[in-house]
């Protein structure tokens, strides 16, 4: 990094750093939710004899949502355990990943699980 740069690009860059170094080495848990089966390492998930791979982020939100499941998850409680702080447009953001989930869980769970919003709140675990 070349000098001068300012106090906020170096905080950025920081969590940048330290974002890309949390991996899965502090969530390395196998997780069951009913049918399903999340390996959050290397994030396989499975239901019955259906097999997805999931992202990184896709199975640390998986991930937090069987952890909570029944409760409303908070889109900030949701950007911080992927971004490591409140990321500005982390609504708009979650919906995208949300889908995706919401797609891979309908291929291979077809309706046995489901991903719930609560508009302008979070999303749950059916």
């Amino acid at each position: 990094m070349t000098k001068p740069f300012g106090q906020l690009e170096l905080l950025a860059r920081v969590r940048a750093v330290l974002r890309s170094r949390m991996s899965f080495e502090n969530i390395n848990t196998t997780v069951i939710y009913g049918p399903l089966k999340l390996i959050t390492s290397s994030g396989q998930l499975t239901c019955e004899s259906n097999k997805t791979h999931l992202t990184r982020t896709e199975s640390l939100i998986l991930h937090l949502l069987i952890q909570n499941a029944g409760k409303v998850v908070t889109f900030s409680k949701i950007a911080e355990i992927i971004w490591g702080d409140l990321y500005p447009n982390a609504a708009d953001t979650l919906r995208v990943y949300i889908r995706r989930l919401r797609v891979k869980l309908g291929r291979i769970a077809r309706q046995k699980v489901s991903i719930i919003s609560n508009p302008g709140i979070g999303y749950f675990l059916e």
